[in-house]
């Protein structure tokens, strides 16, 4: 077995010969397209075929700058390098009806990822007639949508998914659709139980995010800059690396990372930004690239000399004026301190955490939502150890519920970044569960906490922790 692959060859009932030996024609190479593509890679599906006639237009697909007029062509050699195990065939053509049954011959799987109601028809008739499995998926800015079709219902137009049509895709909600997409093609391949029984839906637009239907998304049809922004992102593994990378593509003015592992073989099937750096520092990696990715004016850099997070983090570099702390690290007792640090200092907190089937991700603004701790008990999980990092945890670990719960959190970054646009923060526990009925839902949670109440204002903060620090120096100065 690979070694890239063991962590999710724990996972009960895995069968890895089974993603291995398939053949699955993904239909689109706009975002949706190629956010469902780089899971499916990562998880080592044998062959993927790549249908679309579009250009790159000077795209991103991880730190590979996609500028040809084939983006089929260009995807092929960015996912060669992500997984050089997987065979892909890029096929730079529009789908249609008398060209299906050559295109799509000989498919384990196809997935319309479209915002075309005519190819997925196409599609959806070249199944039903060959007993083929399909999944169909489109989004919009702040709105997407998840269909599987298994051949029972004949050819119903509802997985046209028509509602998309003329509708640009967005980036950010194609990061979280492309791990849903890769999640319910791993239960289709593997023949799984609890397979997509109804549609899954993620609505920014709506308290409830899994709510059926449109809203007004007329706000969301593009972001501001953000370019005044300031990030922390603790933690550069499965969820941090794509945070990074989404909030890059934010335009977020500066990103600090902070992170002590190195990159290993097995970080590979999620950790995909990683592809080429096996052995060096996560934190300097994730940085370099994001820089490199970087449009406009996102600068990530790794905090120096900052091996993890602590409460002497605050006294040590005065990191008091973020816009946002980024919680993505795989332990409690890390979790608590960044919770303390943000509540003590008025900061925003979005916390994302997953397991091998699911994950769940908590928005805290002061005086508009609950802080962390308050929502899911912290304190009570904090373990007696210092918290092992993921290159010692023995549990299964996969791509699907990382990329889905980090777009997640993506997403609910404009909340916190302009809610005059993006409307105010969500006090609930935004809820992945890869079994449930709804895929997306929300834990409830009506009150909101006062704890930052008992610490001084943001900038009286400041100040003191100045002061502090002016006495150790002068202390130790002697």
């Amino acid at each position: 077995m690979i070694e890239r692959y063991h962590r999710q060859t724990l996972i009960e009932g895995w069968n890895q010969d089974a993603l291995t030996e398939a053949s699955v024609g993904i239909i689109g190479a706009d975002y949706l397209g190629m956010y469902s593509a780089m899971p499916l890679a990562a998880l080592g599906v044998g062959n993927l075929r790549l249908i679309d006639s579009i250009g790159s237009y000077n795209v991103h697909f991880l730190d590979k700058q996609l500028i040809g007029e084939r983006r089929v062509y260009d995807l092929e050699d960015a996912i060669e390098d992500l997984n050089p195990n997987v065979e892909v065939y890029p096929i730079h053509s529009r789908l249609a009806s008398n060209l299906s049954k050559y295109l799509l011959n000989n498919l384990d799987l196809v997935i319309d990822v479209t915002n075309d109601p005519r190819s997925k028809s196409v599609a959806l008739s070249y199944c039903f007639e060959n007993n083929i499995p399909m999944l169909s998926a489109s989004c919009r800015p702040g709105y997407g949508k998840l269909v599987e079709y298994n051949g029972w219902e004949g050819k119903d137009v509802s997985y046209l998914l028509s509602e998309f049509e003329n509708t640009d895709q967005d980036e950010f909600m194609s990061i979280v659709f492309g791990g849903l997409i890769a999640d319910e093609a791993v239960k289709i391949l593997m023949d799984k139980e609890s397979r997509l029984q109804k549609p899954a839906y993620y609505n920014l637009t709506v308290p409830d995010r899994s709510a059926f239907g449109i809203k007004n998304t007329s706000f969301m049809s593009g972001d501001l800059s953000f370019k005044e922004k300031r990030a922390l992102i603790v933690g550069a593994g499965a969820l941090g690396w794509l945070v990074g990378y989404g909030l890059t593509k934010l335009h977020i003015g500066s990103i600090d990372i902070i992170d002590d592992d190195e990159v290993v073989n097995s970080n590979l099937n999620r950790q995909l930004i990683y592809y080429d750096a096996v052995g060096e520092s996560k934190a300097e990696v994730l940085a370099e690239k994001l820089q490199r990715i970087s449009i406009k004016d996102a600068r990530g850099r790794p905090i120096p000399c900052v091996k993890s997070f602590n409460r002497r983090f605050d006294s040590t570099f005065t990191m008091t004026d973020y816009d946002v702390v980024f919680d993505c690290v795989d332990n409690f007792n890390t979790r608590h301190q960044i919770n303390k640090f943000c509540v003590e200092n008025h900061i925003p907190l979005i916390s994302g955490g997953t397991n091998a089937t699911s994950g769940q991700c908590a928005v805290y603004v002061p005086g508009k939502t609950s802080c962390v701790d308050d929502k899911v008990d912290l304190a009570s999980k904090v373990s007696t150890t210092n918290g092992a990092s993921c290159l010692l945890a023995p549990d299964p670990s996969v791509i699907m519920p990382n990329q889905v719960v980090a777009g997640i959190m993506i997403n609910e970054s404009r909340t916190v970044f302009n809610p005059s646009i993006y409307k105010d923060p969500i006090n609930s526990i935004i809820l992945y569960d890869s079994i449930g009925d709804k895929r997306i839902g929300l834990i409830p949670y009506a009150s909101v906490c006062e704890c930052h109440k008992q610490y001084e204002p943001r900038k009286g903060r400041k100040l003191n922790l100045k002061r502090r620090v002016k006495k150790k120096l002068k202390r130790r100065d002697g």
